[in-house]
């Protein structure tokens, strides 16, 4: 949770992240709202993070909202515009 609060004193607006929450258990969507209420969206399961780790230079993250029937969240497609 350090990092989450770090995080919203940084004021970013997307925490992507490799794996299926930033918290496990009763603590996932306690802490997807409180990044919320913060107007941050956590991002799960993404792929191919590592590609940008070591940029030079910033990149753009864009996020489309897809809409699926029955699913939980809020799916999206993400990429990353870089200048590399």
């Amino acid at each position: 949770m350090n990092l989450i609060h770090m995080l919203v004193e940084k004021k970013v607006s997307i925490i992507g992240v490799d794996f299926a929450g930033v918290r496990r258990g009763a603590e996932h969507t306690k802490t997807d709202q409180f990044c919320a209420d913060h107007g941050i969206f956590i991002i799960e399961n993404l792929c191919h993070l590592k590609d940008l780790c070591g940029l030079k230079k910033p990149c753009l993250i864009h996020t489309y909202p897809m809409n699926y029937t029955g699913m939980t969240g809020l799916p999206c497609r993400v990429v990353a515009e870089t200048e590399e």
